[in-house]
């Protein structure tokens, strides 16, 4: 053990830190990932799960050795029971988060390109921003269960897209791998251009790329979970070490929304 829950806001950049987070484990495990999950979990394991239980966790951590730690990623809910059981030693999770507008944008980009492909998943049905509506909001509030656990490291996009070796490095102290965690961020930045879902890496791309009229409705639509991920932002930054990096960006995001909206 550990058992780790990989969470985040979808298209926050949460599968870029879960596939680092992999890459942690076949280091600790000097195994690797996918074989040893097969191997303590059971051929069905899946590396996603669309929700969490505390007995899935319990059940795993009786087949994960002592001296070896398991991954998984999930968007679910954080329930009462899993809550209980992330104690940061045993059972320990991480998350990231995401401007909601940003989200949204990179939502829209990703049901255009499952069109393209021929895919059928939720995103592909994806075509205007009113539809995202309800879906950011609902995924906004599921995040927030998790970034106000004390034990639940979080991460913000911000973080990821301006200082991604300093993302990585605190995730490998969350897990118990610190002597790694230079390591790992030297091989996810040579991975990142194939990391998977992992759209573009640019922070607030939605300032320039969102139509005038959707810049406009995003505002009205998320206004409280945009003041919410405001103030996260600065607090979350600043713990880390960053608040400098957060001025930086946010004053120049700011600036650009002025300009698009004058």
């Amino acid at each position: 053990m550990p058992i780790v829950i990989a969470h985040g806001q979808p298209k926050s950049g949460s599968t870029f830190l879960y596939t680092a987070g992999t890459i942690l484990t076949e280091m600790t495990n000097n195994v690797e990932y996918y074989s040893f999950a097969e191997s303590v979990a059971g051929p069905d394991f899946k590396t996603f799960q669309g929700e969490v239980s505390a007995d899935y966790l319990e059940d795993l951590a009786q087949r994960v050795p002592a001296n070896k730690t398991l991954i998984f990623k999930t968007h679910g809910w954080m329930a009462d029971d899993v809550a209980a059981l992330i104690d940061g030693y045993h059972f320990k999770a991480f998350t990231s988060f995401r401007d909601p507008r940003d989200s949204a944008l990179s939502t829209l980009n990703m049901g255009a390109k499952e069109r393209a492909r021929g895919d059928t998943r939720w995103f592909s049905e994806i075509e205007k921003m009113e539809q995202l509506k309800n879906a950011i909001r609902s995924q906004w509030k599921n995040t927030l269960g998790w970034i106000n656990h004390p034990k639940v490291l979080t991460i913000p996009y911000y973080l990821i897209a301006g200082a991604e070796h300093s993302s990585v490095r605190a995730l490998a102290s969350l897990m118990g791998a610190h002597r790694f965690g230079p390591l790992a961020a030297a091989t996810m930045a040579d991975r990142r251009e194939a990391t998977a879902e992992f759209n573009k890496g640019i922070q607030d791309r939605f300032v320039a790329e969102l139509s005038l009229a959707d810049l406009k409705l995003t505002q009205e639509l998320w206004a409280k979970e945009i003041a919410e991920y405001e103030e996260l932002s600065i607090t979350i930054m600043t713990r880390l070490g960053h608040s400098m990096l957060y001025q930086s960006f946010s004053q120049m995001r700011d600036k650009a929304i002025r300009k698009r909206l004058e």
